[in-house]
């Protein structure tokens, strides 16, 4: 099944309308400014800068002056490492800008549709300016030294940024209509397409993505040389002789590339090591190439990685990446909550996998690890006013030992206004304004909800319209209007609901959907009555051993001290009734008192407390310093 162009879905949810409302309106104005370096405060990005200083080069150069060389040895270039005229930021600063024109891209539809329209064909005009003749993209390199250009494909980000550019360009051309950036992102991909291949140049992605960009890329236009570069870029990646011992000169046993998942065939691995992002995301551009190849080995691979993320390594709330060490995945189980990395980008990665498995094989856990992940991750990664973010997602925080403790030094208690490192803030803005995407599918007789997400749809059968209370209440309502033909309806229902009803009736699930033939107009209405839930850890995570978390409606919850003196001091009464209110949980509790000994032979004292819970979406939002998501029980 294909996912309904974003084009023809508008979102209407009660939880997600706002939020891209605030893509529109706010986050994308601000970080317009930011890529400008014109925000105060805000660590400098120098990305417009950047296209700026390669469109220079560029017309000095066919102007018959000099290229300028600067090295092109670092992954971080800045005053001082770095000379004024030369690049500077990562070596992957390129991307935000890409990023920021999704992002603008399917949030034009909600709003300040006149300023991000202007602001997108200036974006560009400054992409156009920076392209060498011959179809090549990346600043680094123009700027610095283009004879350097896919010298250090492992380290360095060309292809990365690339696939940034055509994703860019998809969602531009599928949203606008517009052919500008998507001209420039073809060339650019007939430079890489000529480089790369079978009897051309060998090498693959050091930081995956364009994998999933090439085949976006050959969806739009048809192109099948995009298709076989990004079906060579994973079938030679990890393959004998290792690529990057012949780029660097070496000869090792492979151990250097798990970082990159490159020690060894996409198809032999097993479980999902390295670096989260990269992770997520080569696993999205494999699944991507086993639906249009047909290579089934590659797909039970990917499923084989899927599972082995979902059943031990995935956090209650949607996140990835157990630590902050390579920002990578950890052992099977091993999920602390206070040291937790959890990037934004990981859980957006997730999504993008989740989309691509479930288009080769549509099962109802794909949907369900999205909503997992888009509701308490994404949501929470950006704060309501657009303009703070969270790059780490721990489930556990203490300003204290935030502040304090070295192993601690990734995690920011409050949302940041940027990052020197700023992949997060615009990925999390494009995933945002393109929820719709992720909601609804169809083929040539099915159409198929996947996501709890109130919105106006125009499907290839008819008018949809979904009007949703949720995650307040249970209410959501089908209706279909101006049918054209008939088909088959399959809503996933959610797994938090234990008891859905359809028109006051219990609702026979099939392999977690509701399935329909609809051959007439028709109104479903739905209740999907959000209780709260408790949650429990297999046994063998030890970090959430004799503890609880919990859910309501699809939302995880984080508990808050209310002036208690620490988030360890409060434990939960699990047999006592847990009461809504307000959109928190209320729960009765205790909060342990002692002296100051450090050990002592006389137990705590245990006071009555009323404990409160806010989604974890909505955490450390205020003046709280303090929360966790797994609770202490007094079981």
């Amino acid at each position: 099944m294909e996912p309904i162009s974003p084009k023809h879905i508008t979102v209407t949810d009660p939880f997600w309308a706002p939020r891209i409302r605030t893509v529109a309106d706010i986050v994308l104005p601000y970080q317009w400014q930011v890529l400008h370096d014109q925000v105060p405060g805000a660590p400098k990005s120098s990305c417009i800068a950047n296209f700026q200083k390669a469109a220079h080069a560029i017309a000095a150069a066919k102007a018959g002056g000099p290229r300028p060389t600067y090295p092109t040895d670092k992954w971080y270039y800045d005053d001082k490492n770095s000379q004024e005229k030369a690049f500077m930021g990562w070596v992957f600063q390129d991307s935000d800008l890409y990023k920021w024109l999704e992002a603008a891209a399917y949030a034009i539809p909600y709003g300040n549709r006149a300023y991000l329209t202007e602001k997108s064909r200036e974006a560009v005009e400054i992409i156009a300016a920076a392209q060498e003749t011959d179809g090549y993209l990346d600043t680094l390199y123009s700027i610095n030294g283009l004879q350097n250009r896919f010298t250090n494909l492992k380290d360095y980000h060309e292809l990365y940024c690339f696939g940034h550019l055509a994703q860019a360009a998809c969602a531009r051309w599928t949203m606008q209509g517009e052919r500008d950036l998507l001209d420039i992102a073809c060339r650019a991909a007939d430079c890489i397409c000529r480089t790369f291949g079978k009897g051309k140049r060998p090498g693959y992605p050091g930081h995956p993505l364009a994998e999933l960009a090439l085949v976006q890329l050959y969806e739009v236009t048809g192109k099948a040389d995009y298709l076989q570069t990004a079906d060579f870029f994973i079938r030679t990646r990890g393959t004998q002789p290792l690529f990057f011992d012949r780029e660097r000169g070496v000869d090792t046993d492979g151990s250097d590339y798990i970082y990159n998942q490159a020690h060894c065939p996409l198809t032999a691995q097993t479980t999902a090591v390295g670096h989260a992002v990269r992770g997520v995301y080569l696993y999205a551009g494999a699944a991507a190439v086993a639906e249009h190849t047909g290579n089934r080995a590659l797909q039970a691979a990917c499923e084989t990685l899927w599972q082995d993320l979902c059943r031990t390594k995935l956090y209650v709330t949607g996140a990835l990446g157990q630590t902050a060490v390579g920002e990578a995945f950890g052992p099977a189980y091993y999920l602390p909550n206070d040291l937790a990395y959890g990037e934004s980008c990981a859980s957006a990665g997730l999504v993008f996998f989740a989309q691509r498995l479930y288009r080769c094989h549509p099962h109802a856990e794909y949907g369900a690890v999205t909503e997992l992940a888009l509701w308490n991750t994404i949501a929470g990664a950006m704060s309501a006013d657009g303009c703070h973010f969270y790059y780490a997602n721990p489930l556990e925080a203490e300003r204290v030992l935030n502040d304090t403790v070295p192993e601690r030094k990734h995690q920011a208690l409050r949302r940041q206004n940027w990052f020197d490192c700023a992949c997060c803030p615009p990925n999390v803005a494009r995933v945002t304004a393109g929820i719709g995407q992720y909601g609804f599918y169809a083929d040539d007789s099915t159409l198929a909800i996947e996501l709890p997400l109130g919105a106006q749809v125009d499907t290839p059968f008819g008018q949809l319209q979904i009007l949703s209370a949720l995650p307040e209440s249970g209410d959501f309502t089908v209706k279909i209007t101006r049918l054209k033909r008939p088909f088959t309806l399959r809503l996933r229902l959610p797994d938090w609901c234990k008891c859905p009803i359809l028109n006051g009736q219990p609702v026979t699930a099939k392999d977690g959907y509701y399935v329909q033939q609809i051959t007439a107009p028709t109104t479903l209405r739905f209740c999907f009555t959000p209780t709260v839930q408790l949650l429990y850890s297999n046994a063998r995570v030890g970090a959430n051993a004799g503890r609880v978390a919990l859910s309501r409606g699809g939302l995880i919850y984080a508990l808050e001290t209310q002036g208690a003196p620490s988030i360890h001091a409060l434990t939960l009464d699990s047999k006592s009734p847990i009461v809504y209110r307000d959109g928190c949980l209320l729960a009765a509790g205790t909060c342990l008192q002692g002296g100051d000994d450090l050990y002592t032979t006389a137990p705590p004292k245990a006071e009555p407390r009323t404990l409160r819970f806010i989604p974890f979406c909505r955490r450390l939002n205020d003046k709280e310093d303090q929360m966790a998501v797994w609770v202490r029980t007094a079981d």
